[in-house]
């Protein structure tokens, strides 16, 4: 269980706050891993707009659930004044992987 990965337009782009969900007691006891693959768009303040889409799933629902739900608690880095002040999207990848 560590920090997700982010890819597309958003990969370079700073975040100012970031929730990582925690990892279900219930996944836990059941020894389930997986990863949550999410599409997101951000606008140029820095907000997660409209539906995150589930690209992967993790086989889970409530699994997929937290890691959408935790998506919108993200706030992303402001576009600079001289960028293009459009939406951006990117993929952000949850892993829950148990310790070995």
């Amino acid at each position: 269980h560590g920090d997700p990965s982010i890819s597309g337009q958003l990969a370079g782009r700073g975040i100012k706050k970031k929730f990582i969900p925690p990892y279900p007691d219930w996944a836990r006891k059941e020894g389930i891993e997986g990863e949550v693959q999410l599409d997101i768009i951000v606008s140029p303040q820095g907000f997660v707009k409209g539906d995150a889409t589930v690209w992967k799933t993790s086989g889970y629902r409530e699994l997929d659930y937290l890691v959408v739900k935790s998506m919108y608690k993200w706030e992303f880095d402001p576009l600079p004044a001289g960028a293009k002040q459009a939406d951006q999207r990117g993929t952000i990848t949850f892993y829950f992987k148990l310790a070995k």
